[in-house]
């Protein structure tokens, strides 16, 4: 990848989880999106520097963003993506089929677990870490390491192996 700015990008502080530990307030979290542009003024915007751009976006979950897979699709044209994510988002597989994988550097695939039980979707979750690497997205998964997580990590790692995956883990 060939990039002049890397930056990271705060896409949006909304989120649909509600992890204890997040920094984000839960009124930050459950606020209602504000858009500040659409994808093809983003994309105009960052062209307009001349640069080439590789942004690592991030949030709140970003893919809640109204019309994040086409803010990608503008973006990926001329500029690079990295992407952080709980993967909870219908979007995900569109995203797959879509966007250009050459264009992402990678995604960061977070594994809040206490908010996966809580909604039954840790399956979801791998199911969508499969829809990625099947279209040759570079996926790392970080699992963030809450005293829940810590006190069961032989019994959730031993779940992520059967299911061929791995992840870092990620101390808050």
């Amino acid at each position: 990848m060939k990039y002049d700015v890397e930056a990271d990008w705060i896409l949006l502080r909304t989120c649909n989880f509600r992890c204890l530990y997040c920094f984000f307030s839960d009124p930050a979290s459950g606020a209602k999106i504000k858009m500040h542009g659409t994808a093809a003024q983003w994309k105009d915007g960052f062209q307009a520097t001349g640069k080439t751009w590789l942004l690592h976006i991030t949030g709140g979950e970003p893919t809640l963003y109204p019309g994040f897979v086409d803010l990608c699709d503008e973006l990926t044209q001329n500029h690079y993506l990295s992407i952080n994510s709980n993967l909870s988002h219908h979007c995900i597989k569109t995203f797959a089929q879509r966007i250009n994988p050459e264009r992402i550097h990678f995604i960061n695939a977070g594994i809040h677990l206490e908010e996966r039980q809580k909604n039954n979707a840790l399956n979801i979750f791998i199911e969508n870490v499969y829809k990625l690497r099947d279209a040759k997205f570079n996926v790392l998964m970080s699992l963030i390491m809450t005293p829940h997580v810590v006190n069961n990590l032989s019994t959730i790692y031993e779940h992520l192996e059967a299911n061929g995956l791995f992840a870092i883990p990620k101390v808050i």
